[in-house]
């Protein structure tokens, strides 16, 4: 089945999971303020709803904290074109995050046309539409932290729209005014919230790619190890010295990923991938076939840069 002719479902069950949601603005031990909702529905839903979505989808989302707004607001957007997986899910939600927020400025701004019975609403909704066009402005910041893997950089543009919805909420709050966009300011940050989730797990999803790089580097280390006590052991020294040094970059590779340092991750792969094309290229040089060539290609395939 078409996953599109699934979204008359989901909207139905969306609309069901957030109508009981609460919009008040709580502090939190931090001093800063959330939403609060009521989410053991949403999860009952999702589970209802799972059996007809992409395993791999159903994964990303069910590891949201909203995985019913993760596939109302990704399903529409995907085709046989779009690989499901984090880094894709991350740029069609922060798609998703951008529609949003300029749907939402158009409400505020049809509000703030309608006579209203308090004065102090149009002020609410300026400073709402000053908060919104900051989100705006952040999509492609999030889309280049996405494209260089920079997770302390997405992580610092999601959390920053965020306090910009709850900033909106604040004037409304402050002006003990009911706020007249809470549907879609809730909306905002559960998708804001769930990109986070995902971002998170991209960086999850990098240090079990990293791990497993590390296991076939040991695998083709010790079938280095025991070709090299035949002939021709000359090139199977380079080779496993090479593995060797690959190995040792892995708690580099790791510390970058968790630093956020884009420039040193780039670094240490590309090394890698370089020590295994020269091993490669002492058994053309010597015109000898390489006994470890399949070892070595998936290797290169398994590297983490998607």
């Amino acid at each position: 089945m078409d996953m599109k002719h699934l979204i008359p479902i989901f909207v139905i069950f969306f609309f069901m999971s957030t109508t009981s949601a609460s919009v008040a603005l709580a502090p939190s031990s931090s001093d800063t303020q959330s939403f609060s909702f009521s989410k053991p529905q949403g999860d009952q839903t999702f589970s209802i709803l799972s059996t007809d979505v992409d395993p791999k989808l159903q994964k990303i989302c069910g590891e949201t904290d909203y995985p019913i707004e993760c596939l109302t607001t990704t399903i529409p957007f995907l085709d046989e074109n779009v690989a499901i997986i984090p880094v894709s899910i991350l740029k069609i939600e922060t798609d998703a995050i951008h529609n949003k927020t300029k749907e939402a400025i158009d409400k505020a701004y049809e509000f703030s046309m309608n006579p209203s019975t308090s004065r102090l609403l149009p002020l609410c909704l300026k400073t709402c539409i000053n908060n919104y066009n900051a989100i705006l402005e952040s999509k492609q910041r999030i889309f280049d932290a996405i494209s260089i893997r920079d997770a302390n950089e997405l992580s610092m543009e999601l959390s920053h729209n965020m306090e910009h919805v709850f900033a909106c909420e604040d004037e409304f709050k402050e002006a003990k005014i009911k706020s007249p966009i809470a549907e879609l300011n809730s909306l905002l940050v559960k998708i804001i919230t769930n990109n986070k989730n995902v971002a998170i797990n991209l960086v999850l999803v990098l240090k079990i790619e990293i791990d497993v790089t590390n296991s076939k580097t040991k695998e083709a280390l010790d079938k280095a190890s025991e070709l090299s006590m035949n002939p021709l052991p000359q090139g199977l020294k380079n080779c496993i010295n090479n593995y060797n040094a690959i190995l040792e970059s892995k708690q580099r590779i790791i510390d970058a990923i968790l630093s956020g340092d884009t420039s040193q991750l780039s670094m240490e792969l590309s090394y890698s991938v370089e020590n295994i094309f020269v091993c490669e290229d002492v058994f053309k040089e010597v015109k000898i076939k390489s006994l470890i060539t399949k070892l070595n290609s998936l290797f290169i395939k398994v590297k983490p840069f998607t």
